[in-house]
């Protein structure tokens, strides 16, 4: 009895297991993550302590950015106001435009594509998070097949104890 038992219980802890995993895999927590499966340059998330540097070297030599929301794709974007305040107040700086829109409107709109054409650079604002994923890799197939070519992206919403405890973990083993 205890070994059926046993077996029983490590086939329930192991399928709960993998769907726990299989839940988590198209999660975006942290910037490393979201450089290693899409191959694109991370600015990193506003609370770290180089987020402003890698804006300062990204952002050099362009004068119009387009900003492309990846959140939701039933959310619109109103106003032109940006969620990442530090990247705001360095464009302001230096002088530069955002062109902001999100991956819905991008999606419907032949405009919206032209004037992101029109950039210098495009960033992708990336909501870090569970179902990020699927929505970044349609955002991306999209912008491949409208020809806009994505320079960097960056996280918002993110959980900055998991980022500090992520990153203080690494250079303690370093």
């Amino acid at each position: 009895r205890a070994v059926l038992f046993g077996g029983i219980m490590g086939l329930v802890f192991g399928t709960l297991g993998l769907l726990g995993w299989l839940l988590l895999e198209g999660a975006i927590y942290l910037p490393k993550t979201l450089e290693q499966r899409f191959h694109l340059p991370c600015l990193g998330e506003e609370s770290m302590e180089e987020f402003l540097p890698n804006c300062a070297t990204f952002l050099t030599g362009g004068k119009k950015v387009g900003v492309i929301v990846v959140e939701s794709w039933k959310k619109e974007v109103e106003g032109n106001s940006l969620e990442c305040a530090k990247l705001e107040q360095y464009g302001n700086s230096q002088e530069i435009t955002f062109f902001q829109t999100s991956s819905k409107q991008m999606l419907s709109s032949l405009e919206v594509v032209e004037q992101l054409k029109n950039c210098d650079k495009i960033l992708l604002q990336v909501k870090a998070g569970r179902n990020c994923q699927e929505l970044l890799q349609r955002t991306l197939e999209q912008l491949s097949r409208q020809q806009v070519l994505v320079t960097g992206a960056y996280l918002v919403g993110e959980e900055t104890s998991l980022i500090q405890a992520y990153y203080r973990q690494r250079e303690k083993k370093a």
